[in-house]
């Protein structure tokens, strides 16, 4: 008798076991059951309670990326808000620095349409200037340049008196040039002094154009 209530213990023990492990949840249903809970927490809590979240700190990766961020930020600003002014004076000090360091013409004549001819790299045709006429002496000749890396004509003439005037002409580039005055429009050059010349910028006939008197 005892001998067979044992094999019952026994067999009632196995049984409690075979169904507690039956009972039991696989990996995939306890990973939704946690989820499930998560959102219900989350539902449940009452407005203008802040959930507090565990705090990381940024990678080094992170710091590098942000401020990497920040620097062209910066630079295009830079560019984007630059003064004018800033570029004329630019294009000022570069006329004047031509006109100071006055090199070989590549062709000597007082006939345009002979300089127009031999500087044939030109992708423009020089022009007589309404706002740079005779009054500022006779034509030389020209050379090639350039301003602000676009490629010029620099037309130099004699003002007598061992002085010299020179007037510099190359394409309009709207990104480069668009706050000078357009003469065309009835505005009016723009004029100041630089290093004891007279410097005068402005856009007509759909070129730039810089002059430099004595």
């Amino acid at each position: 008798m005892e001998s067979d209530f044992a094999m019952d213990k026994k067999s009632i023990n196995q049984h409690l076991r075979d169904s507690l492990d039956s009972a039991r949840l696989s990996d995939d249903q306890l990973a939704a059951l946690k989820s499930l809970q998560a959102n219900n927490q989350l539902q449940e809590t009452p407005p203008g309670h802040k959930v507090v979240r565990n705090f990381r700190f940024p990678s080094a990766s992170s710091f590098y990326l942000n401020g990497m961020v920040a620097c062209i930020v910066f630079f295009l600003t830079f560019i984007l808000f630059a003064q004018p002014t800033d570029l004329a004076e630019d294009i000022s000090h570069e006329v004047v620095s031509n006109h100071i360091l006055l090199k070989p013409l590549e062709i000597k004549s007082s006939d345009m349409t002979t300089i127009k001819r031999h500087l044939s790299e030109l992708q423009f045709n020089p022009i007589v200037s309404k706002v740079f006429n005779g009054m500022n002496g006779r034509l030389l000749g020209g050379r090639y340049c350039s301003i602000k890396r676009a490629l010029a004509v620099q037309l130099r003439y004699d003002t007598g008196n061992g002085k010299s005037s020179t007037l510099y002409e190359t394409s309009y580039h709207p990104k480069k040039f668009s706050f000078l005055p357009n003469v065309d429009k009835g505005e009016v050059p723009l004029e100041h002094s630089l290093q004891g010349l007279r410097v005068r910028l402005w856009i007509e006939r759909g070129l730039v154009l810089a002059s430099v008197t004595e």
